[in-house]
Formats: structure tokens, sequence, C-alpha cells
């Protein structure tokens, strides 16, 4: 039971860092969108996983656009095939990753926030969050 909350625990910055970039990747594509839907159409299409890159195709443009890792990339005829556009910060705000969230969560002198655990789950409760729940995690 020790290896598999260890296995959890270590596994955790990965699993939000994968989570932080899929979401300021859509969130890059959802500016593209709206921004160059001259380029990005239809809106809405559906972010897929192509081996390193988080990708959207469109059909309509014949366009794609993608994320490897924070670099922001294009590919069509328009672009005379793959052009490196950026990162993705030079588009859209990033999402705080969810060390700082919890960081500030701890820091901001909340004398509120309660931390309380039994088995397998911790709760977090405060004001500002209510009901983190947070699945894998011994306290035995």
């Amino acid at each position: 039971m020790k290896f598999t909350t260890l296995l959890f625990l270590a596994l955790i910055p990965a699993i939000a860092f994968a989570e932080n970039l899929l979401a300021n990747s859509n969130k890059l594509f959802d500016f593209a969108e709206k921004s160059y839907s001259e380029f990005f159409s239809p809106a809405e299409i559906k972010t897929v996983g192509l081996d390193n890159y988080l990708v959207r195709y469109y059909p309509d443009t014949g366009n794609y656009i993608g994320t490897k890792g924070e670099e922001v990339y294009v590919y069509g005829d328009v672009f005379n095939g793959l052009l490196k556009a950026g990162v993705i910060s030079d588009f859209v705000a990033l999402e705080p990753d969810n060390d700082e969230l919890f960081a500030k969560l701890f820091t901001d002198g909340q004398s509120n926030v309660q931390v309380y655990g039994t088995g397998t789950v911790i709760s977090i409760l405060s004001d500002d969050l209510d009901g983190i729940v947070i699945k894998g995690l011994s306290l035995n």
C-alpha cells in the first residue's frame, strides 16, 4: 500500500503538468478560432494527442494548430508547411498550475483552512475551494 501511495505522489506533478498543458493548449486553440477564424474553422474542434503534440485539425481550411510543450506550431499551405508561431504565453495568459493554487491556498493567511482525512481520502475545505478531494493518498 505504501508503494502505491508513493507512486501516486510521484505521478501528481506529471498529471498536473499534463492537465495544465491541455488546459493552456485548449485556451490557445479557442483564442485562435475566435481571432483567426479564416485559418482555424470550424470552431470547437476536438483536441487530439499526436505523438508529443496536442493538435486540432480544421477541415474547412485544411490547417492545423498544435502545441508541443509550451511551443505553438501551425501547419498548412497558407503557412508554407510547418511554422513555429511562438509559445502559448505569447497569445494567452497561462492557467496557474496546481502547485501554485495549493501554495496560494495555504500562504494567503487563510485561517479557516481545514485539512482532514481518513484511510485513502483527504479533503481540503476553505471558503475559496469547496471540497477538493485528493483520492488515492493514504494517511496510514
